[in-house]
Protein backbone atom coordinates (compact mmCIF):
# COMPACT_ATOMS: atom_id res chain seq x y z
CA UNK A 1 0.00 0.00 0.00
CA UNK A 2 3.21 2.50 1.11
CA UNK A 3 4.60 1.33 -2.69
CA UNK A 4 0.63 2.53 -4.18
CA UNK A 5 0.86 5.50 -1.94
CA UNK A 6 3.75 7.00 -2.94
CA UNK A 7 4.95 5.61 -6.08
CA UNK A 8 6.48 9.18 -7.37
CA UNK A 9 8.92 8.55 -4.68
CA UNK A 10 9.91 5.21 -5.81
CA UNK A 11 9.11 3.60 -2.56
CA UNK A 12 10.88 0.57 -2.93
CA UNK A 13 11.11 -1.24 1.02
CA UNK A 14 12.25 -4.71 0.73
CA UNK A 15 9.68 -7.11 -0.48
CA UNK A 16 9.19 -10.18 1.80
CA UNK A 17 9.65 -12.60 -1.24
CA UNK A 18 7.91 -15.21 0.84
CA UNK A 19 5.53 -17.89 -0.51
CA UNK A 20 3.75 -17.99 2.54
CA UNK A 21 2.09 -14.21 2.05
CA UNK A 22 -1.67 -14.45 2.34
CA UNK A 23 -2.83 -13.11 -0.22
CA UNK A 24 -6.66 -13.61 -0.31
CA UNK A 25 -6.03 -11.77 3.54
CA UNK A 26 -4.46 -8.77 1.74
CA UNK A 27 -7.45 -8.78 -0.66
CA UNK A 28 -9.90 -9.12 2.25
CA UNK A 29 -8.11 -6.15 4.96
CA UNK A 30 -7.90 -3.99 1.27
CA UNK A 31 -11.37 -3.94 0.09
CA UNK A 32 -12.51 -3.70 3.83
CA UNK A 33 -10.24 -0.49 3.91
CA UNK A 34 -10.97 0.78 0.46
CA UNK A 35 -7.64 0.32 -0.50
CA UNK A 36 -7.60 -2.00 -3.33
CA UNK A 37 -6.55 0.57 -5.68
CA UNK A 38 -3.48 1.79 -3.65
CA UNK A 39 -2.56 -2.12 -2.99
CA UNK A 40 -2.90 -2.97 -6.77
CA UNK A 41 -1.07 0.42 -7.59
CA UNK A 42 1.79 -0.94 -5.40
CA UNK A 43 2.06 -4.07 -6.87
CA UNK A 44 2.32 -2.81 -10.45
CA UNK A 45 5.30 -0.35 -9.10
CA UNK A 46 7.26 -3.14 -7.67
CA UNK A 47 6.22 -5.66 -10.69
CA UNK A 48 8.21 -2.60 -12.70
CA UNK A 49 11.39 -1.89 -10.84
CA UNK A 50 12.30 -5.17 -8.98
CA UNK A 51 12.56 -8.25 -11.63
CA UNK A 52 12.48 -10.38 -8.11
CA UNK A 53 9.01 -9.37 -7.06
CA UNK A 54 6.45 -12.15 -7.89
CA UNK A 55 3.15 -12.43 -6.92
CA UNK A 56 0.65 -15.40 -8.33
CA UNK A 57 -1.29 -14.27 -11.60
CA UNK A 58 -4.54 -14.81 -10.22
CA UNK A 59 -4.00 -12.55 -7.67
CA UNK A 60 -2.37 -10.12 -9.66
CA UNK A 61 -5.70 -10.29 -12.08
CA UNK A 62 -7.96 -9.98 -8.82
CA UNK A 63 -6.26 -6.54 -8.12
CA UNK A 64 -5.78 -5.20 -11.54
CA UNK A 65 -8.95 -5.93 -12.28
CA UNK A 66 -10.51 -4.46 -9.37
CA UNK A 67 -8.90 -1.30 -9.86
CA UNK A 68 -9.99 -1.30 -13.75
CA UNK A 69 -13.61 -1.42 -12.06
CA UNK A 70 -12.74 1.43 -9.76
CA UNK A 71 -11.18 3.62 -12.63
CA UNK A 72 -14.90 3.49 -14.94
CA UNK A 73 -17.17 4.00 -11.63
CA UNK A 74 -14.97 7.16 -11.13
CA UNK A 75 -15.05 8.24 -14.97
CA UNK A 76 -18.47 7.58 -14.80
CA UNK A 77 -19.08 9.31 -11.46
CA UNK A 78 -17.08 12.54 -12.68
CA UNK A 79 -19.17 12.94 -15.70
CA UNK A 80 -22.02 12.80 -13.33
CA UNK A 81 -20.62 15.59 -11.40
CA UNK A 82 -19.87 17.48 -13.93
CA UNK A 83 -23.24 17.15 -15.51
CA UNK A 84 -24.90 18.36 -12.11
CA UNK A 85 -22.89 21.29 -11.29
CA UNK A 86 -23.93 22.45 -14.82
CA UNK A 87 -27.46 22.04 -14.06
CA UNK A 88 -27.09 23.89 -10.80
CA UNK A 89 -24.96 26.53 -12.38
CA UNK A 90 -28.01 27.05 -14.98
CA UNK A 91 -30.40 27.00 -12.06
CA UNK A 92 -27.94 30.11 -10.32
CA UNK A 93 -27.42 27.12 -7.27
CA UNK A 94 -23.89 27.60 -6.45
CA UNK A 95 -22.11 24.66 -4.32
CA UNK A 96 -18.33 23.89 -3.53
CA UNK A 97 -17.51 19.75 -3.92
CA UNK A 98 -15.80 18.56 -0.80
CA UNK A 99 -14.01 15.05 0.14
CA UNK A 100 -14.73 11.84 -2.43
CA UNK A 101 -13.30 12.89 -5.62
CA UNK A 102 -11.73 16.17 -5.11
CA UNK A 103 -9.39 14.88 -3.02
CA UNK A 104 -9.04 12.25 -5.45
CA UNK A 105 -7.46 14.23 -7.94
CA UNK A 106 -4.40 14.93 -4.82
CA UNK A 107 -3.32 10.71 -6.03
CA UNK A 108 -0.91 9.70 -8.46
CA UNK A 109 -3.91 7.98 -10.01
CA UNK A 110 -7.13 9.46 -8.87
CA UNK A 111 -9.12 7.13 -10.82
CA UNK A 112 -7.95 4.11 -8.58
CA UNK A 113 -9.32 6.08 -5.58
CA UNK A 114 -12.08 4.12 -4.29
CA UNK A 115 -14.85 6.66 -4.84
CA UNK A 116 -17.89 7.27 -1.98
CA UNK A 117 -20.84 9.71 -2.44
CA UNK A 118 -20.90 12.91 -3.92
CA UNK A 119 -20.81 15.73 -0.65
CA UNK A 120 -21.58 19.34 -1.92
CA UNK A 121 -21.08 21.84 0.58
CA UNK A 122 -23.15 25.19 0.01
CA UNK A 123 -24.31 28.70 2.02
CA UNK A 124 -27.61 28.18 3.74
CA UNK A 125 -29.34 30.18 0.33
CA UNK A 126 -27.90 27.69 -1.69
CA UNK A 127 -28.52 25.27 0.42
CA UNK A 128 -31.99 25.41 0.54
CA UNK A 129 -32.26 26.38 -3.51
CA UNK A 130 -30.35 22.78 -3.75
CA UNK A 131 -32.86 20.79 -1.95
CA UNK A 132 -35.78 22.28 -3.41
CA UNK A 133 -33.97 22.00 -6.85
CA UNK A 134 -32.57 18.17 -6.51
CA UNK A 135 -35.46 17.13 -4.56
CA UNK A 136 -37.47 16.56 -7.71
CA UNK A 137 -34.89 14.88 -9.64
CA UNK A 138 -34.28 12.24 -6.91
CA UNK A 139 -35.38 8.56 -6.72
CA UNK A 140 -34.88 8.89 -2.96
CA UNK A 141 -34.00 11.24 -0.16
CA UNK A 142 -32.95 10.73 3.46
CA UNK A 143 -34.35 12.45 6.49
CA UNK A 144 -33.00 15.84 6.45
CA UNK A 145 -30.57 16.83 9.67
CA UNK A 146 -31.85 20.29 10.06
CA UNK A 147 -29.29 21.08 13.23
CA UNK A 148 -26.53 20.82 11.06
CA UNK A 149 -28.29 21.15 7.76
CA UNK A 150 -27.32 17.73 5.63
CA UNK A 151 -29.70 16.15 3.27
CA UNK A 152 -28.55 13.39 1.04
CA UNK A 153 -30.25 11.75 -1.68
CA UNK A 154 -29.92 9.21 -4.88
CA UNK A 155 -29.73 10.87 -8.42
CA UNK A 156 -29.25 8.31 -11.08
CA UNK A 157 -27.98 5.86 -9.06
CA UNK A 158 -25.43 8.54 -7.33
CA UNK A 159 -25.45 8.85 -3.58
CA UNK A 160 -25.33 12.78 -3.39
CA UNK A 161 -25.27 14.80 -0.23
CA UNK A 162 -25.75 18.71 0.24
CA UNK A 163 -23.99 19.88 3.30
CA UNK A 164 -25.18 23.43 4.74
CA UNK A 165 -22.29 22.64 7.77
CA UNK A 166 -19.27 20.38 8.28
CA UNK A 167 -19.81 20.47 12.01
CA UNK A 168 -19.24 17.42 14.08
CA UNK A 169 -20.87 17.92 17.22
CA UNK A 170 -18.05 16.33 18.74
CA UNK A 171 -16.63 19.30 20.32
CA UNK A 172 -17.45 23.35 20.33
CA UNK A 173 -13.68 24.27 19.62
CA UNK A 174 -13.76 22.54 16.51
CA UNK A 175 -16.87 23.07 15.13
CA UNK A 176 -16.15 26.79 15.82
CA UNK A 177 -12.99 25.97 13.74
CA UNK A 178 -14.94 24.47 10.81
CA UNK A 179 -17.41 27.25 10.64
CA UNK A 180 -14.00 29.76 10.31
CA UNK A 181 -12.79 27.35 7.19
CA UNK A 182 -15.95 27.78 5.79
CA UNK A 183 -16.25 31.43 5.93
CA UNK A 184 -13.01 31.58 4.18
CA UNK A 185 -14.52 29.80 1.38
CA UNK A 186 -17.64 31.03 0.81
CA UNK A 187 -16.24 34.84 2.00
CA UNK A 188 -12.86 35.15 1.06
CA UNK A 189 -13.38 33.01 -2.27
CA UNK A 190 -10.39 30.69 -0.84
CA UNK A 191 -11.31 28.03 -3.61
CA UNK A 192 -9.23 25.90 -6.14
CA UNK A 193 -10.66 24.39 -9.28
CA UNK A 194 -10.59 20.77 -11.31
CA UNK A 195 -12.35 20.15 -14.36
CA UNK A 196 -14.52 17.30 -15.33
CA UNK A 197 -15.66 16.25 -18.18
CA UNK A 198 -19.71 15.61 -19.00
CA UNK A 199 -20.74 12.58 -21.09
CA UNK A 200 -20.73 15.33 -24.42
CA UNK A 201 -17.01 15.49 -23.63
CA UNK A 202 -17.89 19.25 -22.66
CA UNK A 203 -15.36 20.35 -19.52
CA UNK A 204 -16.95 21.71 -16.78
CA UNK A 205 -15.17 23.66 -13.71
CA UNK A 206 -15.62 22.27 -10.31
CA UNK A 207 -14.85 24.34 -7.24
CA UNK A 208 -12.95 22.49 -4.74
CA UNK A 209 -12.05 24.35 -0.72
CA UNK A 210 -8.60 25.55 -1.33
CA UNK A 211 -5.73 23.92 0.38
CA UNK A 212 -5.66 25.83 3.97
CA UNK A 213 -9.17 25.03 4.40
CA UNK A 214 -9.55 21.50 3.20
CA UNK A 215 -6.88 19.94 5.53
CA UNK A 216 -9.38 21.49 8.03
CA UNK A 217 -12.51 19.60 6.51
CA UNK A 218 -10.40 16.46 6.06
CA UNK A 219 -8.64 16.46 9.17
CA UNK A 220 -11.68 17.10 11.31
CA UNK A 221 -13.57 14.29 9.33
CA UNK A 222 -11.03 11.66 10.22
CA UNK A 223 -11.61 13.24 14.12
CA UNK A 224 -15.59 13.00 13.49
CA UNK A 225 -15.39 9.16 13.03
CA UNK A 226 -12.54 8.56 15.28
CA UNK A 227 -14.61 10.05 18.48
CA UNK A 228 -17.56 8.51 16.93
CA UNK A 229 -16.74 4.72 15.95
CA UNK A 230 -13.82 4.28 13.64
CA UNK A 231 -11.97 5.18 10.39
CA UNK A 232 -10.41 3.77 7.42
CA UNK A 233 -7.61 3.97 5.79
CA UNK A 234 -8.42 5.25 2.78
CA UNK A 235 -9.43 8.51 4.76
CA UNK A 236 -6.03 9.14 6.53
CA UNK A 237 -4.42 8.32 3.08
CA UNK A 238 -6.82 11.31 1.83
CA UNK A 239 -5.41 13.36 4.33
CA UNK A 240 -1.63 12.12 3.45
CA UNK A 241 -1.78 12.90 -0.32
CA UNK A 242 -3.85 16.41 0.40
CA UNK A 243 -0.69 17.67 2.73
CA UNK A 244 1.74 16.52 0.24
CA UNK A 245 0.00 17.18 -2.94
CA UNK A 246 0.22 21.08 -1.15
CA UNK A 247 2.92 20.85 1.09
CA UNK A 248 5.15 23.52 -0.46
CA UNK A 249 2.23 26.35 -0.31
CA UNK A 250 0.19 25.73 2.86
CA UNK A 251 0.08 28.29 5.41
CA UNK A 252 1.66 26.60 8.21
CA UNK A 253 1.83 29.46 10.68
CA UNK A 254 -2.26 29.77 10.21
CA UNK A 255 -2.56 25.87 10.40
CA UNK A 256 -0.87 25.92 13.87
CA UNK A 257 -3.17 28.80 15.45
CA UNK A 258 -6.63 27.20 14.31
CA UNK A 259 -5.38 23.84 15.47
CA UNK A 260 -4.14 25.50 18.93
CA UNK A 261 -7.41 27.46 18.73
CA UNK A 262 -9.53 24.54 18.57
CA UNK A 263 -6.91 22.46 21.16
CA UNK A 264 -6.84 19.49 18.59
CA UNK A 265 -2.39 20.14 18.05
CA UNK A 266 -2.73 17.06 20.44
CA UNK A 267 -4.67 15.13 18.00
CA UNK A 268 -2.66 16.32 14.79
CA UNK A 269 0.78 14.99 16.14
CA UNK A 270 -0.78 11.86 17.02
CA UNK A 271 -2.18 10.77 13.29
CA UNK A 272 1.24 12.43 12.00
CA UNK A 273 3.31 9.99 14.02
CA UNK A 274 1.18 6.98 12.46
CA UNK A 275 1.24 8.20 8.77
CA UNK A 276 4.99 8.83 9.00
CA UNK A 277 5.29 5.42 11.17
CA UNK A 278 3.54 3.36 9.20
CA UNK A 279 2.09 5.16 5.75
CA UNK A 280 5.63 6.18 4.58
CA UNK A 281 4.48 9.36 5.20
CA UNK A 282 7.86 12.34 4.50
CA UNK A 283 8.10 13.53 8.24
CA UNK A 284 9.40 16.81 5.93
CA UNK A 285 6.30 17.01 4.62
CA UNK A 286 4.09 16.93 7.32
CA UNK A 287 3.87 20.28 8.66
CA UNK A 288 3.73 21.03 12.97
CA UNK A 289 5.68 17.65 12.74
CA UNK A 290 8.17 17.17 15.19
CA UNK A 291 10.52 13.89 16.00
CA UNK A 292 9.79 14.61 19.59
CA UNK A 293 6.25 14.15 19.00
CA UNK A 294 5.72 16.92 22.38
Amino acid sequence: MRAGLWPSETYMPEFPYSEDIEWARIYQLAEEQSVVGLVAGGIDHYKSNDDRFTIPQEWVLQFIGNALQIEERNKAMNGFVAGLISKMRIANIYAVMVKGQGIAQCYERPLWRASGDVYLLLTTENYNSAKKYLTPLASSTEPESESVRHYGMTIDNWVVELHGSLRSGSLRSMDMLVDEAQNDVFYAGNVRSVEFKKESGESVQVFLPAPDADVIFVFTHILKHFFHGGIGLRQICDWCRLLWTYRETLNHDLLESRLRKACLMSEWKAFASFTIDYLGMSAEAMPLYSSDKK
